[in-house]
């Protein structure tokens, strides 16, 4: 939604700059809702989760790190666009959880957008290389040129969501790759 922006962790006031259909959709959508919230009074919270993970997410074709806990596990190839140095905010599911949680409890009168996010990032080359240590298996990875859809760096400020509900993730990132990948395994069935 915040499009490439030398500006990290990116605040919710930060201007948005979609570089793709998706995240330009996602913009509007937000915007129709607080057209709602204006014309009917209706308490919107738009929220916006960075890049969660975890179990219940087969991993096929978004999510990159259930998408490469799936292709380690199945032995296939992975795509890797760009030269795997772009930043993202992995957050596990629980903590995307619990944050809605926190705002559903809570937000009962307004209208406005949060960030749901870690605060912190780490690159596409470092995960892959967790999800091989987790897993055993060496990456048969594939480098592809960058995309234009893929912005070099997106990491979320969580500070508005700390300072209104209380909330930060409680999740260590470590224990939330392990599980996905007990998960990703216990779905591929028997070896």
């Amino acid at each position: 939604m915040y499009g490439d922006q030398p500006l990290s962790p990116l605040p919710e006031d930060a201007p948005t700059r979609p570089v793709s259909a998706y995240g330009a959709m996602k913009i509007a959508i937000e915007h129709y809702l607080h057209v709602i919230h204006h014309l009917r009074g209706l308490p919107v919270a738009c929220l916006r989760p960075s890049n969660p993970f975890g179990p219940w997410h087969e991993g096929a074709g978004q999510g990159a790190i259930n998408v490469f806990f799936a292709k380690l596990l199945k032995g296939e190839e992975i795509e890797i666009w760009g030269d795997g140095s772009q930043v993202r905010d992995f957050i596990p599911v629980e903590d995307v959880a619990s944050a809605i949680r926190s705002i559903g409890l809570s937000f009962t009168e307004g209208s406005d957008t949060f960030n749901i996010g870690t605060g912190f990032g780490r690159t596409v080359t470092d995960v892959l290389a967790e999800a091989e240590r987790l897993t055993g298996i060496t990456a048969n990875a594939r480098r592809f040129p960058a995309r234009p859809v893929d912005v070099t760096s997106n990491v979320l400020d969580i500070r508005k969501m700390k300072e209104r509900f209380g909330w930060e993730p409680a999740v260590r990132s470590t224990d939330a790759m392990r599980r996905t990948s007990e998960w990703v395994r216990s779905q591929a069935g028997p070896a």
